[in-house]
C-alpha cells in the first residue's frame, strides 16, 4: 500500500495519478489521515503516560502509511525522548518504527549488542563515524535484492575510496547460499548472518518485514535516504561524496581490506 500512498501524496502536490482506481485509494488515504488527526487531538494536551506514548506510536505508523514520514518522525522522537528511563519495550518499538518509516534526519539505531560479522568482529555503527554507510537488508533468494546487486557493487567500487561503506544483513538460512551470492557478485563488504531468516536478530531489532531494504546513513549517523533502488543510490552518493578526494592513506586501505 505504501506505493499507492506515495502516488496519492504526489497527486496532492499537482502530479497526475498513475493508476485508474484512484477514488478508492483517495478514500483510504483520507480515512487514515483523519485517523491521525483524531489521535493527534487526543494526545496533544496529555502527559506522556504509557497509553499516550502508545497512541503516539500508532499515529506515527499511520503517518508512515500515508507517506508523511516527517510527521511520523516528530512523534517517534517524542516517544524516544520520553522513554530514556522507562518503558523499554515502547522504546524498542519506536526505534524499529524509525527505521521502517525512515524519515530523513533521524539517528539510525545502533546494531544489537553482540552483532558480529563473518570474521567474528562486532559490528558497531559508532565505528563508522565520519563515513557514509549503507545498511542493506537482503537475501540470496530475494529476486529484487539480486537484481539490485550490480548497482550496489558498482556504487561501492566507485565511492568506497571516498568513504562509503556497506553493512549487509542477510535473511538467508543457508550460509552456503549467502556466500555463493557474495562470491558471484563480488560483495566484499561486511555481512551479518545468523541463519534465522526473518527471525534474524537485526531484522527483529529494526522491524524489517520486506527486502531489499536499504538505508543510507550520513557521517553524523543520521538517515540520509532509504528505498535506494535503481539509480537513487548513485545519485545520493554523488551528492554526499562526489566532491571528496580519495583517501589513499595506509590506515584507510587497511580498514577497507578488513571490511
Amino acid at each position: 500500500m505504501i506505493g499507492y500512498f506515495e502516488e496519492f501524496r504526489d497527486s496532492a502536490q499537482g502530479a497526475p495519478f498513475k493508476f485508474e482506481a484512484n477514488q478508492e485509494i483517495i478514500a483510504i488515504a483520507i480515512e487514515l489521515l483523519n485517523d491521525t488527526k483524531k489521535v493527534d487531538a487526543a494526545i496533544a494536551s496529555e502527559k506522556d503516560t504509557e497509553r499516550v506514548l502508545r497512541l503516539k506510536l500508532h499515529a506515527a505508523s499511520l503517518y508512515g502509511e500515508i507517506g508523511v514520514p516527517d510527521e511520523a518522525g516528530k512523534l517517534i522522537e517524542q516517544v524516544l525522548a520520553a522513554t530514556k528511563q522507562e518503558y523499554p519495550q515502547l522504546r524498542k518499538q519506536a526505534e524499529s518504527l524509525r527505521v521502517t518509516i525512515a524519515p530523513t534526519g533521524l539517528q539510525f539505531p545502533e546494531f544489537p549488542e553482540g552483532t558480529k560479522d563473518l570474521d567474528g568482529k562486532e559490528i558497531k555503527l559508532s565505528d563508522y563515524k565520519g563515513k557514509v554507510v549503507m545498511v542493506d537488508f537482503w537475501a540470496s533468494w530475494c529476486g529484487p535484492c539480486i537484481s539490485e546487486m550490480p548497482n550496489v557493487v558498482s556504487a561501492y567500487k566507485k565511492y568506497h575510496s571516498k568513504g562509503f561503506e556497506i553493512i549487509g544483513v542477510s535473511a538467508d538460512k543457508s550460509k552456503d547460499d549467502m556466500l555463493a551470492a557474495m562470491k558471484k557478485f563480488g560483495m566484499t563488504w561486511r555481512q551479518y548472518f545468523d541463519g534465522l531468516g526473518w527471525e534474524n536478530k537485526a531484522f527483529r531489532r529494526y522491524g524489517i518485514t520486506s527486502i531489499p531494504s536499504m538505508h543510507l546513513i550520513g557521517p553524523d549517523g543520521k538517515i540520509v535516504a532509504s528505498r535506494l533502488r535503481g539509480n537513487r543510490l548513485g545519485q545520493q552518493l554523488e551528492k554526499l561524496l562526489g566532491g571528496k578526494k580519495e583517501d589513499t592513506s595506509k590506515e584507510s586501505r587497511k580498514a577497507g581490506k578488513k571490511q
